[in-house]
């Protein structure tokens, strides 16, 4: 019984039309990071493709969308990047010289070219780490229509309270 009440709630939850965060009408295909100040509480919100439209291919595609979600969020959070530039000049030149001679007299042509090139080779590293403390989804679901799954993830100051405490114990 408990098991079947568990897939029912499950199943509601998944496709549940109350979505707040992941289908809304002003824009459907929202994703990112919104803070809300005045609660204190930062959403995440990630999609993820799904390519079959079966069970596992969608519990496998809220799992890419979970992870995409809370690396949003550390990312949001505290972020270094490290940008390194490479800068190679090169000058080349050459000269030739063609004596041209007449029946008047000597006629000397002279050439020269020149060839410059700049090369830029960028190298760019982005780092994250941050404790994810009170991470909670607050909303999952699934579009079948664009084969698309939604999640939503949240970290307030409420629930970095709660798992204060709860380490506390």
């Amino acid at each position: 019984m408990f098991r079947i009440l568990f897939l029912f709630i499950s199943f509601s939850y998944l496709n549940a039309s109350d979505d707040k965060y992941c289908w809304t009408a002003d824009s459907p295909n929202n994703s990112g990071v919104l803070v809300d100040d005045e609660i204190k509480t930062l959403v995440s919100v990630y999609r993820s493709f799904v390519f079959f439209d079966d069970r596992v291919s969608i519990r496998n595609a809220v799992a890419v969308a979970e992870e995409g979600a809370k690396n949003q969020i550390i990312r949001f959070i505290a972020q270094k990047q490290y940008t390194e530039r490479e800068i190679i000049n090169k000058n080349e030149k050459s000269s030739s010289r063609t004596m041209l001679t007449d029946g008047s007299g000597n006629e000397n042509t002279n050439k020269i070219t020149m060839e410059m090139s700049q090369i830029i080779n960028e190298y760019t590293k982005s780092t994250a780490n941050e404790i994810l403390r009170g991470v909670e989804k607050i909303e999952e679901s699934y579009n079948k229509d664009l084969l698309e799954v939604c999640v939503a993830m949240s970290i307030s100051a409420r629930s970095k309270n709660i798992t204060n405490q709860i380490n506390e114990w």
